[in-house]
């Protein structure tokens, strides 16, 4: 949601507020469009309750902020990191996650009497998928927008379309001072 993709470069952990920042951001140059399904899941959590689902302190509080509630990850997902970063994880006391149904209850839930698929057991579900530790097991966007949950929402006329505008990646690369990236900025705006 932050940048484009490009292989050609390295990625940067910054891409995203901490609150909604997948956790292969944090120690990995090696992410996707799938750190961008984390965050939508956040923001959808943050819809639903209210408050955010992770709130850590700084990098390593967000890290255990996440494992309190989706669980500690398994061992198969850190034999893919780094040895320093399974380290880490491995002095850490192994969690089990919470149960969807205790953080969101049907009752925070919307209503939608006329549609049969928008429940609180689909949105659970929906969240689920969409809060996995692993990147390899989240779900992509693609099949995300094939659960029941939303996909009564899709209309092939509206999500088929090309997009507005292509994204300009130009600015990425500038090195401009303070000042300079200020009269840039507002320059789009007066």
């Amino acid at each position: 949601m932050a940048r484009q993709i490009d292989i050609s470069r390295d990625n940067t952990k910054n891409v995203t507020h901490p609150y909604y920042r997948a956790p292969e951001v944090f120690f990995s140059k090696n992410y996707d469009f799938k750190a961008d399904v984390w965050s939508i899941g956040c923001i959808f959590a943050e819809l639903l309750t209210g408050n955010f689902l992770f709130r850590g302190l700084d990098d390593f509080d967000q890290l255990i902020q996440i494992i309190k509630i989706v669980g500690t990850p398994d061992e198969n997902y850190l034999l893919k990191l780094e040895n320093s970063v399974q380290i880490i994880f491995r002095t850490l006391a192994k969690r089990v996650g919470v149960k969807w149904e205790e953080l969101f209850p049907d009752d925070i839930f919307p209503e939608e009497k006329k549609k049969k698929f928008c429940t609180a057991e689909n949105g659970r579900h929906l969240l689920s998928l969409m809060l996995i530790f692993d990147p390899d097991q989240r779900i992509s966007v693609e099949k995300a927008l094939e659960e029941p949950y939303v996909a009564w929402k899709r209309n092939s006329d509206n999500n088929d379309s090309p997009p507005k505008a292509i994204y300009d990646d130009s600015l990425e690369n500038m090195k401009l001072t303070t000042g300079e990236w200020k009269s840039k900025f507002f320059s789009k705006f007066l």
